[in-house]
């Protein structure tokens, strides 16, 4: 992996993680439109070399981060939006 894609994938989960922990979930389209390219281009970047190992490795554990605070909101919300989605006959004819 090159160093300018894992220094935009490394920017683009730590915006994710900031986003996620002030609760500025509203920011996740923008971020997404950015997060999708940065691990594309990673993914198409030869593999890393032993040197950039221990990069790789912080660059793991803040993607295990992202996922964390993402799922986390999905358990928040997840409920909200099930009782959002069954409807009742009263509600259905209003």
């Amino acid at each position: 992996m090159t160093a300018n894609a894992r220094a935009s994938l490394n920017d683009t989960l730590q915006t994710l993680i900031d986003s996620a922990e002030r609760g500025d979930w509203n920011e996740l389209d923008q971020i997404a439109s950015r997060l999708i390219p940065a691990l594309d281009a990673v993914d198409q970047t030869a593999p890393a070399q032993p040197a950039d190992a221990q990069a790789t490795r912080q660059l793991l554990l803040k993607l295990q981060t992202a996922i964390d605070r993402c799922t986390e909101r999905k358990a928040q919300i997840g409920p909200l939006l099930d009782a959002l989605s069954h409807k009742t006959p009263n509600r259905d004819s209003v």
